[in-house]
């Protein structure tokens, strides 16, 4: 969805990595 998606430390509180994919590998 996102064309450029900010790394997790930029990512504010309220975004929830579990709806990004490749978030989910980062925090697993």
């Amino acid at each position: 969805m996102r064309s450029s998606a900010p790394p997790p430390t930029a990512r504010p509180a309220s975004f929830s990595p579990l709806l990004d994919p490749q978030v989910q590998t980062v925090c697993k």
